[in-house]
Parts: structure tokens; C-alpha cells; sequence
């Protein structure tokens, strides 16, 4: 057989291959059942079609390592009850088979279930919200992406300790999935960010979540236990009025905010910044151990809140993706773009 026509399904769920010292042994292994070729780590599963007259589990980075540094055109594979051998030129390797019975995931048969196709817009918007993802598990009911589906439109929510971010585009849902609010894990919505290219056509169901990717592949994911999960709209439930009399920001904000980032970073990050709107000028400041640096900038804008504190780090995150901003009461900053709302929590 062609070497590619081996190595290119392999690369395809490379991605969710655990890591060799992972203490299940199958879990650092590409699967094979004979139709299909995965991978799975716990957190998510990539699948692609290949068919094949082996069945079982060979360690990945193995494998896809001798067959990538080989410059063979062609191969030959010689199945046995334990093991495969796998012949390129003069080369030759034999590599172990665990029996399908390790197998720790199944695909699961979906081709009836309800999906949503996501386009270009909608992928943008999603990699907007992570700005504010959670990944860690000390609040699981609001670790990943929340999405809510209606009939012609998508929004993203995301919310960690100290900033939330909603996100919204056009979208065609079928009935079965409007009203829909799944929590997509971590691992799942940086797959499918990396890996969806221009459009994906995600599938929901109670047990569930897959996402057809752009190169053939099938990313799965199993849906969180079952947790209370509030919504994050309250969060952004007097948003409207801010953003409504929000302020441009300045061309030169973000190359200040850089400048001001490397006294905090030489500091560990231990001082603040300070935003402050008066007398027709904002006044960004940063204090810390090692010193204070200040810049402004001509800003016409009066607020209901003068000046607040703010954590740079959160901020930075949001650079070249918003043009307005807010200060808002609480004390919060708040932050826009045309079709995202960013707000970050603030000391007065």
C-alpha cells in the first residue's frame, strides 16, 4: 500500500492521542476496528474512515513517528495475531497489538440525530468567546462554551473568576435544537477551533456532542454529568444601556497597554492598572513594585464611573478583537465589538 494512504488517516486524530506515559495503555494508541481509525484521551475522541485487515490498538507516537521519518513510497503490512509488522524499503518494524477488548470508546452510531451547521461567522464568533473560558473544575457547570440555539441565531457564552464574554451570528437551526444550551467541554471547542476549518456541522444529542470537521474527521466528545447550569445572560442583563454610550478606543490603546504589561510582567504581575476618564482625557496607569507608568489619551466621553481598577492580563486577552469600551457601575469594565460584549470585573 502507499505509505499516505497509512499515514494520513493516523495525523488526522494524532490530536487526541494521550500522552505515552498516560497510565491506561490503550489510551496513547491509534485504534483500529477494521472500518475506522481513532483516537481517544478521556477528554475527546477524534475518528476517521480507513479500512483495515487488523483490528486492535498500536501505540501512536510509535507508529506515526517510523512511518513519517520513512521516505518510502510504498509499504508492506503483515498482520498477525499480536502484533504488525510494517516493511518500507529495507526498514522494517514490529510493533505490539492490545486485542480490541481495550478498547475504552465506541463510536457511537448518530446518523439520525439533529445537528446545526456552523459557518465561517459562527466559528469567529465561538473563538471570540473563549477569551473567557474556564477550563479548570472548580465550577464544572460553567468549564467549556455555553451555546444557545434559536431558530436564526447562535450565542456563546463563556464566564471564568474574573470576566465573561458573549458572542452571537446568524445561524440555521432546525426545530429539534432551537431552544437547545449545551455546555461544550474545553477539549472539544479547541478541537474544533483548530481543526474546523470553514464550516462544521455539529451534532447534539443527550449523550453526545460530535463535530464533522472540514478534513474528514469526526471529533467527539461526551456530554458533562449532569450539573445545575445556570445561564450567563443575567450577566450581560444591563449591557444594552453601556453599550449604547460607549467610547472608541483610542488607535493607540493596545500598543500602551503592551508598553505598560512589560513593568507589570518584570513584577509578576503583582501590580494593577488603573483606568481614569476626566477632564476630556483618559489617564491609564499602571502601579507596581518596580515603579508606575502612565499614558493618556484625548477621550471626550463622560461616564457614570470615573475610574476603576483593572487586571491588564484579562484585558490583553481582548486585543484586536473589540473597538468600544465602557466603564460601567459594579465596578466593570466593558468592552465591544459588533457582535461581542466582553465584561470584566473591576476594583474602584
Amino acid at each position: 500500500m502507499n505509505r499516505l494512504e497509512l499515514v494520513t488517516p493516523l495525523k488526522l486524530v494524532a490530536a487526541c492521542l494521550a500522552p505515552a506515559k498516560d497510565p491506561i495503555p490503550v489510551n496513547p494508541c491509534f485504534c483500529f476496528t477494521g472500518t475506522e481509525v481513532y483516537t481517544f484521551n478521556d477528554q475527546a475522541a477524534l475518528v476517521a474512515p480507513f479500512k483495515s485487515v487488523w483490528k486492535g490498538a498500536i501505540q501512536g507516537a510509535t507508529m506515526l513517528g517510523w512511518l513519517d521519518a520513512s521516505k518510502a513510497k510504498d509499504i508492506e503490512v503483515e498482520p498477525a495475531a499480536t502484533s504488525l509488522a510494517i516493511k518500507a524499503g529495507r526498514a522494517k518494524t514490529e510493533l505490539p497489538i492490545l486485542p480490541v477488548t481495550e478498547f475504552r470508546f465506541a463510536v457511537p452510531d448518530l446518523a439520525k440525530a439533529p445537528s446545526v451547521k456552523l459557518d465561517a461567522s459562527a466559528l469567529v464568533a465561538l473563538k471570540r468567546a473563549t477569551l473567557s473560558m474556564d477550563e479548570g473544575t472548580a465550577h464544572p457547570w460553567r468549564t467549556g462554551v455555553q451555546a444557545i440555539f434559536t431558530e436564526k441565531e447562535v450565542t456563546w457564552f463563556t464566564c471564568d473568576d474574573a470576566s465573561a464574554v458573549k458572542t452571537y451570528a446568524t445561524c440555521e437551526t432546525p426545530k429539534e435544537l432551537r431552544g437547545a444550551s449545551p455546555l461544550l467541554p474545553p477539549a472539544f471547542v479547541k478541537l474544533l477551533l483548530a481543526r474546523g476549518g470553514t464550516e462544521v456541522r455539529l451534532t447534539l444529542t443527550p449523550e453526545w456532542y460530535a463535530a464533522t470537521l472540514d478534513d474528514g474527521a469526526v471529533l467527539y466528545s461526551a456530554v458533562p454529568e449532569a450539573t445545575d447550569v445556570p445561564t450567563f445572560q443575567g450577566l450581560f442583563s444591563d449591557v444594552s444601556k453601556y453599550k449604547k454610550d460607549a467610547a472608541a478606543l483610542p488607535a493607540t490603546w493596545w500598543g500602551a497597554m503592551t508598553r505598560l504589561n512589560v513593568l507589570l510582567a518584570a513584577d509578576k504581575g503583582l501590580g494593577h492598572a488603573a483606568v481614569e476618564v476626566k477632564d476630556g482625557k483618559m489617564v491609564l496607569t499602571i502601579l507596581s513594585a518596580l515603579g508606575q507608568a502612565r499614558e493618556s489619551f484625548k477621550m471626550e466621553t463622560v461616564f457614570k464611573v470615573s475610574a476603576l481598577k483593572i487586571p491588564p492580563a484579562i484585558v490583553a486577552r481582548a486585543v484586536g478583537e473589540v473597538t468600544k469600551f465602557s466603564l460601567a457601575e459594579g465596578p466593570r469594565l466593558m468592552l465591544f465589538a459588533d457582535t461581542m460584549d466582553m465584561v470584566i470585573a473591576a476594583g474602584a
